[in-house]
């Protein structure tokens, strides 16, 4: 797991249980062995990510069920880092995904195996939208901030109106039980990621506008991609309108 902006990258550290590398972005060097680390989970960083808005500012999830901001000084990591600008601990299992808001510097959005979605004020150093459902597999904001998708391991996806504390539209994206991902590409429609049940991995295209009563029934676009097994994660470049998709373990991104 790693995230990188126009100054830092960090990658949760393997081998080392709840700790975080940061390194100069700009910078490539061979890693030696005796490196500053931030220290500050008691078990496995399940995700990193970096504020839009500062460049120094960094928030990772854990399996220790809580999630922690850092400030990384500008010169970067020249000791271990152990003590956190801010904790968040409303969870009670493992954290999967951390996000900043994409146009609000005082808000980022949670989800954790406690099967919940929890959007937080970091001005107060709590949570004002919390949702349950099933156990997520990916989380994203739009590019307003004003909703978040998330898909989960039972099949369906859901998009939240955090302002409401409410779910605004659920659909079952894909028929595999298997890990499915999603992405916004403008204010009307998302793309989601799975695989069907005969195990062929599929791209669908979802409208907001046609949603009755809260429920999509159908996709507007489905592309059937091949049937191997890598899980698919959608990344959407709003200014080439292209759309990738990388499968986990695989040399290769389809794009379109």
């Amino acid at each position: 797991l790693l995230a990188v902006n126009s100054t830092f990258l960090a990658v949760s550290w393997q081998g080392v249980g709840g700790c975080v590398g940061v390194f100069d972005a700009n910078t490539p060097n061979r890693i030696s062995s005796e490196i500053p680390l931030i220290r500050g989970h008691d078990s496995y960083v399940s995700d990193v990510k970096f504020s839009p808005f500062r460049t120094n500012l960094l928030a990772t999830g854990s399996d220790d069920t809580t999630i922690k901001l850092w400030e990384i000084p500008q010169e970067g990591l020249k000791e271990d880092l152990t003590n956190e600008l801010q904790k968040f601990t409303g969870h009670s299992r493992k954290v999967s995904n951390v996000e900043f808001n994409p146009v609000c510097n005082d808000i980022i959005a949670s989800a954790a195996f406690d099967n919940t979605v929890q959007v937080w004020n970091m001005v107060k150093s709590e949570a004002f939208c919390k949702i349950s459902f099933g156990t997520p597999t990916s989380l994203e904001w739009n590019y307003n901030g004003s909703l978040v998708g998330a898909t989960t391991k039972e099949k369906m996806c859901y998009i939240i109106d955090p302002r409401a504390n409410k779910i605004t539209i659920t659909t079952k994206a894909h028929e595999s039980p298997k890990i499915q991902k999603m992405c916004f590409i403008d204010e009307n429609h998302f793309i989601t990621c799975g695989f069907n049940k005969n195990s062929m991995r599929e791209i669908k295209l979802f409208d907001m506008r046609k949603a009755a009563e809260g429920a999509l029934e159908e996709a507007v676009g489905k592309i059937d991609v091949d049937r191997q097994s890598g899980i698919m994660s959608p990344f959407y470049d709003d200014g080439l309108k292209l759309l990738y998709v990388p499968g986990r373990g695989e040399g290769n991104i389809h794009y379109y």
